[in-house]
């Protein structure tokens, strides 16, 4: 079955170049508009490389990050206070609320205590909707805490007409301009186990790149980027991003208490997902243009601690006999597409991409363009830990020093 791009990367063993290139390699999917397919072939050939996606793996070990303070998800769990409560006329230590900031953060759990219920009297009360002060509020305790450093767990799941499909998660660590991204894919469609394993580590300290990966040969080792330019091709995700969905136009509705690593939480559901600000990409997971759902949780200073999204999308996907790429006995690069409109608007993209080296467009035989349509459903799950805790995360030792090309 074919599927939409984004999915997982192809596992055969490139070279380490073509690694350095594409930390990160957009996935070659058959489902790729034409656009996207010539963005990443010109890509491709200009390093040097096979059509098919990148594989690395690491171990988890080689990770290298730690809290520099004690080890935890954030501040323990307090007993939920009263309503009536003034808060501690005070900076909160470690989220960087002042007095004015955590009255409203007491109020946005104090609103509603106990989600919907029966109220005195027996009348059954609604669930509670936040104001767009308090909102507002969240949105702003959460990036003050997470400003300088934390840890956050970003994983996506989908599923193609009700298949499951691909899944990844990244465990990224950050800590002012250092960033630590711990990479794990897999697909139940291939048989695939969920992911124990690292299939890559990308890591910046002072704007230094190095990769935890299988090069040349099956060792899993350290390599330094010497490029002095830039690493194009290397964007670890960052984390915060999501928090721009936190908009008074979603309508956010008190609807319980949760657990989340050993902190007490509120749990609080967008019920107008009308005007979303757009997400963007965050690591593999590509949002549709349809979000169906979006739940928050923050704990007692009013800080988010996940972010739970799902998105649809509908995708026009050929089969892999009619849309293609491969290399031919002597190094050139041939694309296959569906039909000549594809085709010509391949050629005129390459046209206009300077250095593109001789590339081969053939179209498939007839009868092989048949298309279909794929929903694709996708839920972003974010899990922030460590808030505001300083992160120790440090160069690689014995890194082997490589240029990569972007």
């Amino acid at each position: 079955m074919t599927k939409p791009a984004g999915g997982l990367r192809d596992r055969h063993r490139p070279d380490v170049m073509e690694l350095l290139a594409r930390a990160r390699p957009v996935s070659l999917d058959r489902g790729q508009d034409p656009r996207r397919q010539a963005a990443e072939i010109a890509r491709l050939t200009a390093a040097g490389t096979a059509a098919a996606g990148t594989a690395v793996a690491a171990a988890t070990a080689a990770a290298g990050t730690r809290a520099a303070g004690p080890a935890g998800a954030g501040p323990e769990p307090a007993p939920p206070r009263r309503a009536r409560r003034p808060p501690r006329a005070a900076v909160l230590a470690g989220t960087g609320l002042t007095a004015a900031a955590a009255a409203v953060a007491v109020a946005v759990l104090a609103v509603g205590a106990g989600g919907t219920g029966t109220a005195p009297g027996g009348r059954t009360r609604g669930p509670v909707l936040l104001t767009a002060a308090m909102v507002h509020q969240v949105a702003s305790a959460s990036r003050s805490a997470l400003a300088r450093s934390g840890r956050a767990t970003v994983s996506a799941t989908s599923t193609q007409n009700g298949v499951p499909g691909d899944n990844s998660t990244d465990v990224i660590t950050f800590s002012g301009k250092n960033w630590n991204d711990v990479i794990f894919q897999w697909s139940p469609s291939s048989g695939d186990r969920p992911g124990h394993t690292p299939t890559a580590i990308n890591r910046i300290i002072n704007g230094q790149l190095y990769l935890y990966i299988a090069g040349r040969t099956r060792r899993l080792q350290w390599y330094r980027d010497t490029n002095p330019t830039d690493h194009p091709s290397v964007r670890i995700p960052d984390p915060r991003t999501v928090l721009r969905v936190l908009e008074p136009s979603a309508r956010f509705e008190v609807v319980g208490y949760q657990v989340i690593g050993g902190v007490r939480v509120k749990e609080l559901r967008a019920t107008d997902l009308s005007h979303l600000p757009a997400v963007g990409r965050l690591g593999d997971f590509a949002p549709g243009p349809h979000v169906t759902s979006l739940v928050v949780w923050v704990d007692r200073h009013g800080v988010v601690r996940r972010l739970s999204l799902t998105s649809v999308a509908t995708h026009k996907v050929w089969s892999v006999s009619a849309y293609n790429m491969r290399h031919n006995a002597h190094g050139l690069l041939i694309v296959t597409v569906p039909n000549k409109a594809i085709a010509a608007k391949l050629k005129g993209k390459l046209h206009r991409a300077p250095g593109v080296p001789r590339i081969i467009i053939r179209i498939a035989p007839p009868g092989s363009d048949a298309s279909h349509r794929e929903v694709q459903v996708t839920r972003l799950t974010v899990t922030f830990s460590a808030v505001g805790e300083p992160q120790r995360i440090t160069a690689p030792a014995h890194a082997i020093p490589v240029y990569g090309q972007g």
